[in-house]
């Protein structure tokens, strides 16, 4: 379920879901209202992002993106907040993007607890060739 088609798509939802809230988004006037509504459908692409990583990837993998997610939700929440207290948007900017790299980094990482497709063809109690 690891496998390179179903990483490679789930990188091409992460690349593209973003963007297209970015285009929609990006006519938004710089009111409080306007950020409430991009900060909530950027939590609400992130809560689609959290429901769409288990349909196509499992084990490690998935809880590491379902991590990324939520921690993109709450940094999107407390982007709104600190928009709210006048604070500039740069350290907010940030740590989405530094979310979003960790997520295509992650995603395109393989390491050995990525293979649990063959966990499910062992046999528990057996031999292995080498014994």
């Amino acid at each position: 379920m690891n496998g390179w088609r179903a990483r490679l798509f789930l990188l091409a939802i992460f690349f593209i879901a973003p963007w297209v809230h970015e285009f929609l988004t990006a006519e938004f006037p710089n009111t409080p209202e306007a950020m409430a509504v991009y900060h909530g459908t950027a939590g609400a692409v992130d809560w689609f992002l959290l429901y769409s990583a288990p349909r196509l990837i499992s084990g490690r993998l998935c809880d590491d993106m379902q991590a990324s997610c939520l921690a993109s939700i709450v940094v999107n929440f407390a982007g709104f907040c600190a928009y709210m207290a006048y604070t500039p948007p740069v350290i907010c900017n940030a740590l989405i993007a530094g979310i979003s790299y960790m997520q295509y980094l992650r995603i395109l990482y393989v390491d050995r607890h990525d293979a649990d497709y063959y966990s499910g063809a062992m046999v528990p109690g057996t031999y292995s060739v080498g014994t």
